[in-house]
Parts: structure tokens; C-alpha cells; sequence
């Protein structure tokens, strides 16, 4: 986890970095809809196919996935 913190030369958009704050987020309770599973399921859909589908027919780039996450984020 601690190696997604740091800036990664294939990590475009920081989606490592976006899903361990989610993550983070997710463990302190300030995030209840952004399960483990979840982002789990986010990194593992975006590694293996490009894309995250979060409902039938939508997918999403690493660009969009990362937009949602900091949606999620209270400021």
C-alpha cells in the first residue's frame, strides 16, 4: 500500500493514490459507500480490462474512476 502513495511512472492519473485515501476513508467510516470489495473490484477491473464497469453498459477510464473518488472526499 505504502508503494501506491508515492507516484508511479505507469499511474497516470494516481489511482493508486486515490484508491489507498478511499480506502483510508472507507476504514475510518467517512466513506461508507466505497466498500473494500468495491475497490478492490475498481483496481482489479481497471488492471486487467482498462476500464471499470460500474453498472451494465458504463465504463469508466482510470481517469473517470479517479474523478469519482474525489467525489467522495469531504473537504
Amino acid at each position: 500500500m505504502l508503494t501506491l502513495l508515492n507516484p508511479q511512472g505507469f499511474d497516470k492519473y494516481n489511482l493508486g493514490m486515490h484508491l489507498v485515501a478511499a480506502y483510508l476513508n472507507y476504514k475510518a467510516g467517512w466513506s461508507p459507500f466505497l466498500d473494500t470489495a468495491t475497490l478492490q473490484a475498481m483496481w482489479n477491473e481497471l488492471r486487467s480490462k482498462g476500464y471499470f464497469t460500474p453498472t451494465a453498459g458504463v465504463k469508466w477510464t482510470p481517469e473517470q474512476v479517479v474523478d469519482y473518488i474525489k467525489q467522495t472526499f469531504a473537504f
